[in-house]
């Protein structure tokens, strides 16, 4: 699990490309997919200038393009930490790692 971040480089349509491509290619050797938004603080903005802040608007772009994504593969979508109802778009609101997961695989 890492976080989604904006850069010039890795622009909203790059990470659903990539997401796209990835669940292609892992889909069946997976039991979840989990992510989060990544959260701007003060060191980060500090020690990544580059990043460009996550608005509302590029969350649900992303969050829409993820669930749909995720539902043509198979793939059961989480958030781990991130503010926000995303489960219009088929992902699941649960903990980055619980032992519930542990315990209990989708598998």
């Amino acid at each position: 699990m890492n976080p989604v971040l904006l850069t010039e480089k890795y622009t909203i349509q790059k990470h659903l490309q990539t997401f796209e491509e990835m669940a292609g290619a892992i889909a069946p050797y997976i039991d979840r997919c989990i992510f989060s938004f990544v959260e701007m603080y003060k060191k980060l903005e500090k020690n990544m200038p580059e990043l460009i802040p996550l608005t509302v608007q590029d969350k649900e772009t992303l969050a829409e393009g993820f669930g749909a994504i995720a539902k043509k593969y198979g793939i059961y979508l989480q958030t781990c930490g991130t503010n926000g109802d995303y489960t219009h778009y088929g992902i699941h609101k649960s903990g980055c790692m619980t032992l519930c997961i542990i315990l209990n695989p989708l598998f």
